[in-house]
């Protein structure tokens, strides 16, 4: 009797020590295949890192973009704002801070940013085919053709002010299309013009407290560009639309930032693109 209880307590003794060891390796396989799980999900952060951070600066811009292409056209439709009364570098360096406290520390990894913009300027690259410059310390707006020949601008600016003096219209001629239609709080204009996009022209608005809008459209320093500088006190806002001879089967669009992001198993350097 004795001897087979002593077989009975050995007998115990070995099932539960099988199962301790089982449930050790089973513990130790979940354990692996968590960290397994986590290092990919790692990998996969880093574009939604990205579109977090094109997303919120083209919010920092209140930045409208559209793009419809064709096999031999392009039309690009931006709007947006520039005033002298909203301090985008002051915003940048709020939203900059936001990222560096709040932001990556929440985030697998580790994370850096480079704006770009100690020139004061902020770019949207479109390929290597054109630039939109957001110039937030001259309230400027350029948008650049590096190649391709302008066909037409639309364009629609709304100024709040009221005291428009005169009109400077430029005398153009050629094969490009440049309409506009221009309001104040107190002011209509509209106006179209054909012109040479290799050439310089000139539309300003003059106002009597000393401050004019003024729009250039050709050449620009480069040709087939269009540029608004705004000097006015109020805000100045603008829809655009340009239409260009194109021939390219893709146009990547992203500003000329650099996130950079290092992880256990990858490092990145990734522009913030906003559409492919």
């Amino acid at each position: 009797m004795n001897k087979k209880a002593f077989l009975f307590t050995i007998s115990v003794m070995i099932f539960a020590s099988t199962l301790i060891i089982l449930a050790q390796l089973y513990s130790n396989y979940n354990l692996n295949y968590e960290r397994t799980i986590l290092l990919s999900y790692k990998t996969t952060i880093v574009p939604f890192v990205v579109d977090d951070i094109g997303f919120d600066i083209t919010r920092l811009l209140d930045l409208g973009l559209d793009i419809n292409q064709s096999p031999s056209d392009i039309n690009i439709f931006i709007s947006g704002s520039v005033s002298k009364g909203y301090n985008f570098e002051q915003k940048l360096a709020d939203y900059n801070n936001f990222l560096q406290t709040k932001y990556f520390p929440n985030v697998a990894g580790n994370q850096s940013i480079l704006f770009n913009t100690s020139d004061g300027v902020l770019e949207l690259l479109f390929g290597s085919d054109y630039e939109y410059k957001y110039d937030f310390d001259n309230n400027i707006v350029e948008f650049v053709s590096n190649e391709d020949s302008l066909i037409l601008i639309d364009l629609n600016l709304d100024l709040v002010s009221t005291d428009l003096n005169r009109i400077e219209q430029p005398s153009p001629s050629g094969a490009a299309r440049f309409n506009v239609i221009y309001n104040d709080d107190q002011n209509y204009f509209v106006a179209s013009y054909n012109f040479d996009p290799e050439a310089s022209n000139e539309l300003i608005f003059v106002y009597n407290n000393d401050y004019n809008v003024s729009v250039e459209f050709g050449n620009i320093t480069n040709n087939n560009s269009l540029k608004i500088d705004s000097n006015a006190t109020g805000e100045l806002t603008f829809y655009m639309k340009l239409n260009y001879l194109f021939d390219s089967t893709s146009l990547p669009v992203r500003y000329n930032v650099v996130v950079s992001q290092s992880t256990a198993v990858l490092d990145s350097n990734s522009f913030v693109k906003i559409l492919n």
